[in-house]
């Protein structure tokens, strides 16, 4: 089913899936060998940064039940532009970032937990200006969000699927959902 789901998708949005999981399969394989457990690489689809992002976090706090950190990234709300050309309406963006057990919580297993988001995104998109015109138009928008956490390794795959709305130009509320895999190592 996942097979045929994702045969019926446009061929260049199946070449950027399996780019992706190239790259991150890359930063994977090149992170099992560093010691460092205050990092995380995410690869998300929907949340903060779009249709897809990757982002980067550091921990500044570690504890054994919570941590408190940075993330930053870049996404893409559409890879084609009104014209029909490869023009990515890219997204950048940052949050704070505090992750806490639900272990202490309710009685789960150490795997399971929260985390809870709130930053600040860029969005540079290309529109349609006066006749056979265009121009790129750059918005700021702030975002909120809280994800429930699964590591499957203490310092290793992890996944999350959460609910983060935006607030468009800092105006207008949009809700929004995301699903990540990410690698903290």
């Amino acid at each position: 089913m996942a097979f045929f789901i994702f045969w019926t998708l446009s061929r260049m949005i199946r070449q950027l899936v399996f780019i992706s999981v190239l790259i991150f399969q890359a930063f994977v394989t090149h992170a099992q060998t560093d010691s460092l457990k205050k990092n995380v690489l995410y690869m998300e689809t929907g949340g903060p940064g779009g249709l897809v992002s990757y982002s980067y976090g550091r921990s500044l706090l570690v504890k054994p039940s919570y941590d408190f950190g940075l993330i930053g990234g870049i996404g893409a709300m559409r890879f084609i532009d009104f014209r029909g050309i490869f023009n990515p309406d890219l997204v950048f963006f940052s949050n704070l970032n505090f992750d806490f057990s639900a272990a202490r919580l309710i009685g789960w297993s150490e795997a399971n937990g929260f985390e809870l988001i709130l930053g600040h995104a860029m969005a540079s998109s290309v529109i349609a200006g006066t006749i056979d015109s265009y121009e790129r138009s750059s918005k700021q928008h702030g975002f909120a969000g809280v994800y429930y956490r699964y590591n499957f390794q203490k310092n290793g795959l992890r996944v999350r699927v959460g609910f983060t709305p935006i607030l468009e130009e800092y105006s207008y509320f949009q809700p929004w959902y995301a699903l990540t895999v990410g690698y903290r190592f």
